[in-house]
C-alpha cells in the first residue's frame, strides 16, 4: 500500500513537470525511484545511484561485519563505477556531456580486451536448456562485473589494513572461514537466485546481465586473488589458465 501510494506520488510529480513552464536541467531530475531494489550509472550526470530500496538484505547489512558489505553492496558500487569507464562510459565526459574522451589507441585496446569477454561467457553453456549464453549481449555487464568485484576486494583489502589491530566479528557456523574468504561468500550470496526453467530461455534471449551462477563463477575464475584464498590449483575450474581482464 505504501509503495502504491509513492508510485501514485512520482507520477503526479511527472506530470507536473509535463506540464510545467519551468526549464530545468537533466542533471536536476530524480531518475530512479526510491524504492527501487536496483542501482545505476547515471551517465548525463556522471554520477551512480543507489537508492533506498538496495540499501537492505543482502546488499546492505549495517551492523554486519565490513567483509560483508564491502563484498556485496562493495561490489555493486565497484559494478556500477566501472561502467563509467567501458564504450559507453566513455561516450561522456566528467560533466555529463557526450563527448567521446578515449583515445583511438585506448579503444583499440579496450575492445581486443572485451573480445576475451565476449568468447569466455559465450562458451558457457546452460545446463537446464542447453543453450550457450549469449557473450555479445551480456558483454557490458559482464566487464562490470569482473570490474566491480576488483574494486570492490581493492577497497576492502585496504580497509582491512587499515583496521589490521581490530579483529571482525565472526558470522555463526563460519568460525573457520578467513575474512577474505567471507568477502567472497558475500559476494557470491548476492548474486542467489531461483529461476523458473520457463523464465530461462527469455532472460538468455532478452537480459544484458548474465544468468546469476556466470555472474558469481566467471568473475571469481578470472581473479588470481579468489583462487589464492581457496587454494585453487592452477587449471582447475575456478582457476584456469585462460582469464579476461579490462581493468
Amino acid at each position: 500500500e505504501n509503495a502504491l501510494a509513492l508510485e501514485k506520488s512520482q507520477f503526479k510529480e511527472m506530470l507536473s513537470r509535463l506540464h510545467s513552464t519551468r526549464k530545468s536541467s537533466s542533471q536536476e531530475v530524480w531518475v530512479a525511484s526510491i524504492i527501487a531494489v536496483d542501482a545505476f550509472h547515471y551517465f548525463n550526470a556522471n554520477e551512480i545511484i543507489f537508492p533506498a530500496g538496495i540499501l537492505q538484505f543482502p546488499m546492505f547489512v549495517r551492523d554486519a561485519p565490513s567483509y560483508v558489505n564491502y563484498g556485496a553492496i562493495g561490489m555493486g558500487i565497484g559494478h556500477e563505477i566501472t561502467h563509467g569507464y567501458d564504450d559507453l562510459g566513455a561516450q561522456y565526459d566528467g560533466t555529463g556531456n557526450l563527448r567521446g574522451w578515449w583515445r583511438p589507441d585506448t579503444m583499440r585496446v579496450f575492445q581486443n580486451k572485451k573480445q576475451c569477454f565476449i568468447m569466455q561467457y559465450g562458451a558457457k553453456t546452460e545446463p537446464v536448456t542447453g543453450r550457450k549464453l549469449d557473450g555479445r549481449l551480456t558483454v557490458g555487464e559482464n566487464i562490470a562485473d569482473n570490474g566491480g568485484l576488483r574494486v570492490a576486494y581493492g577497497a576492502y583489502h585496504l580497509h582491512a589494513t587499515r583496521k589490521a589491530a581490530k579483529p571482525e566479528q565472526r558470522l555463526p557456523t563460519f568460525g573457520n572461514w578467513t575474512d577474505t574468504q567471507m568477502f567472497f561468500l558475500a559476494f557470491a550470496n548476492t548474486w542467489c537466485e531461483a529461476v523458473k526453467p520457463s523464465a530461462i530461455n527469455y532472460l538468455l534471449d532478452t537480459d544484458v546481465h548474465s544468468l546469476g551462477r556466470y555472474r558469481v563463477n566467471v568473475p571469481l575464475q578470472n581473479f588470481p586473488e579468489f583462487a589464492k584464498s581457496f587454494d585453487c590449483p592452477i587449471g582447475s575450474p575456478m582457476n584456469p589458465f585462460e582469464k579476461c581482464r579490462v581493468w
